[in-house]
């Protein structure tokens, strides 16, 4: 289920990419190296960064538009052990 929901969020970013103005949207990247080792670290970090943002940016009285935050973080190199 999590699977079909995480694809339908990609579809969604794509279509948004490809049609809404880039004043209302941002999709960005960054390529890194780092040791796979850290990959838990990671994790930890991104949970902090979207909790934290959500946070910030529900906390007003004035929220008119919903938006989705996604963030990906997977290896582009194909050694997988």
């Amino acid at each position: 289920m999590k699977l079909k929901y995480q694809k339908q969020l990609l579809e969604k970013s794509l279509d948004s990419l490809e049609h809404d103005d880039f004043s209302i949207r941002d999709h960005s990247s960054t390529t890194m190296a780092i040791d796979k080792k850290d990959m838990l670290l990671a994790k930890e970090e991104i949970l902090k960064f979207r909790k934290k943002f959500s946070k910030k940016m529900e906390d007003t009285n004035n929220t008119n538009e919903v938006y989705q935050l996604q963030v990906s973080f997977f290896p582009l190199t194909k050694d997988r052990s």
